[in-house]
């Protein structure tokens, strides 16, 4: 074989190779059509969460139902308490309100979010009536998992831990007298679902025509004068939780049911 033709296959090879690479990077790069949302628990409790041990789990966000009826909230006594506030001592500077406070009426009926599994029924975190029901939504190992918590109610006869629900089901009712308020909220529950961390604003994981019709009574409902007068003269442990939120030139969008957590305005 001559000089010239060696330098002819050698290059000829060359091309081959690089389409053969070319080819195979495209192939094994190119995206599929994404039918589900599928990620790490850190990435959907928190990015910033440290789990160790990570499972993956699919998570649909929109999928979640609103767990009461606006109709059944009480627009004239109690507040929104919203998440992420430092209301009092008891909220973890770092973190503040876990969740969010609605004040429905008493006894309105309170629905589950998703399909899942009863693994708590317990107490509620303070002393008025009521329990708190631990639903997990998604297991992520032994004892832990993502959940909603429903706080403040009365399960109905024969829930127990261990139970599977599926989505609508009736939990309960809420227990304390008009102008107090059940709790809801999202998060992971660890060490035998006994601890919660890395709480999240469950109104971003709701169904879409769920999202819109909440949204929709809060627009209204967040203008009016009962939630502009409690907010501005709610006091705890001798300070204004949430007077500070109505300033409008820090907070031009007007109340809002999640802050960032941590948030202090007292």
């Amino acid at each position: 074989m001559s000089k010239k033709q060696m330098i002819f296959f050698g290059s000829s090879s060359l091309v081959v190779l690089i389409f053969v690479l070319v080819g195979f990077f495209y192939l094994t790069g190119k995206q599929n059509p994404v039918l589900i949302e599928k990620t790490t628990v850190s990435e959907v409790i928190s990015p910033s969460a440290s789990i160790e041990n990570k499972t993956e789990i699919i998570l649909i966000k929109g999928s979640l139902l609103v767990p009461f009826s606006t109709k059944d909230i009480d627009e004239k006594k109690g507040e929104v308490n919203p998440m992420g506030i430092v209301r009092f001592a008891k909220d973890l500077p770092e973190f503040g309100h876990g969740g969010i406070d609605i004040p429905l009426f008493k006894d309105a009926p309170i629905t589950a979010v998703a399909d899942g599994e009863i693994v708590l029924i317990g107490s509620a975190d303070d002393p008025w009536d009521g329990k708190k029901v631990s639903h997990l939504l998604e297991s992520t190992g032994e004892g832990e998992g993502l959940a909603f918590l429903y706080e403040h109610i009365t399960p109905v006869k024969g829930l127990k831990k261990g139970d599977k629900i599926k989505k609508g089901d009736l939990l309960g009712t809420k227990s304390v007298p008009n102008g107090f308020t059940a709790h809801f909220q999202i998060t992971n529950l660890f060490n035998n679902f006994q601890f919660s961390r890395d709480d999240q604003c469950w109104i971003d994981f709701l169904e879409k025509s769920e999202k819109k019709n909440l949204n929709s009574w809060w627009d209204k409902y967040r203008n009016s004068a009962h939630l502009i007068d409690s907010w501005n003269t709610n006091v705890e442990d001798g300070k204004f939780p949430f007077k500070g939120l109505l300033d409008t030139t820090k907070y031009p969008n007007g109340p809002q049911f999640c802050y960032p957590l941590g948030t202090d305005v007292r």
